[in-house]
């Protein structure tokens, strides 16, 4: 049996899919590791579309069978392709410990329609290259999330990285607004929208939501399936405006008492902004 026999025959146990294993199974003879490599996306694609699939039993596979030229930014893109939630939101809602009841899109545009005008007026320097509105956005009303092409591309150029891993990088930052909005905690609450979007007054960049973002975002690099890219989330975080560097005096406060902190701020028991939940954090 060789090794993409022993791939099959895990999902096989697992998943109960023995009428579309087979039909791979007869592909199997392709002689290279390239070619077995695309039959297995083929039908790994086909397993997440059908299946509520463990992000951690595909990695597992590729961990013990790591023959098959495919690298953890592939196997994040057939996810997010093809499975039932995108793994940045899924990764961030595991983190905080927070889940969702509805869906949300996340779509890709070109390019940002902020212009040099608003960035001044927001007092974003020259260099600095601002996670929302110009990389991504999460948008409250919507709940959708927007990631934009062109700028992702350019600004990977500039921070010398590389593109894909940008573009996760920004997701999982967007990814982090839209669970601290949405998700649910154990009392089936999340943040009224007006809420939410009244954090610090409802001032732009907001230096609480920036914090609860990175904070969320650099867990989830650190920690996950991004962690040899956690060098390209520093880099990207050293060129943000004060407001998305202010996590870093939080890095080391558990994450389920940032959890807590989260859900007082819902419930109104402190208050929405970056002092009150500095003061709480830090105490």
């Amino acid at each position: 049996m060789d090794d993409l026999d022993k791939i099959f025959d895990v999902f096989e146990n697992k998943y109960s899919i023995t009428e579309k294993l087979q039909a791979f199974k007869e592909k199997i003879n392709a002689p290279s590791t390239n070619e077995k490599s695309i039959i297995f996306l083929e039908y790994i694609q086909q397993i997440l579309y059908e299946q509520d699939f463990s992000i951690h039993d595909l990695f597992s596979v590729f961990n013990e069978y790591n023959d098959l030229s495919i690298n953890d930014l592939d196997i994040l893109d057939i996810i997010d392709k093809w499975g039932k939630c995108h793994y940045a939101i899924k990764s961030v809602s595991e983190k905080i410990g927070l889940y969702l009841a509805t869906k949300i899109k996340v779509k890709k545009e070109k390019s940002s329609s902020i212009n040099e005008v608003q960035l001044k007026r927001w007092e974003i320097l020259e260099g600095q290259n601002l996670i929302d509105e110009v990389l991504g956005k999460y948008d409250p009303d919507k709940q959708e999330i927007i990631l934009y092409t062109e700028n992702i591309k350019s600004t990977a150029n500039h921070l010398n990285t590389s593109e894909k891993i940008l573009t996760k990088l920004v997701e999982i930052h967007e990814a982090a607004h839209a669970i601290i909005h949405l998700g649910i905690d154990a009392d089936g609450i999340n943040f009224n929208t007006n809420s939410y979007k009244g954090i610090d007054r409802g001032k732009f960049p907001s230096p609480l939501h920036e914090t609860l973002a990175q904070l969320l975002c650099y867990h989830c690099v650190k920690d996950g399936y991004l962690r040899n890219f956690i060098h390209d989330f520093e880099n990207l975080n050293r060129c943000q405006p004060k407001e998305y560097r202010l996590w870093e005096q939080f890095k080391d406060v558990p994450l389920e008492r940032i959890r807590s902190i989260l859900i007082e701020i819902r419930q109104q028991r402190i208050g929405a902004s970056f002092e009150a939940f500095r003061v709480r954090a830090l105490d």
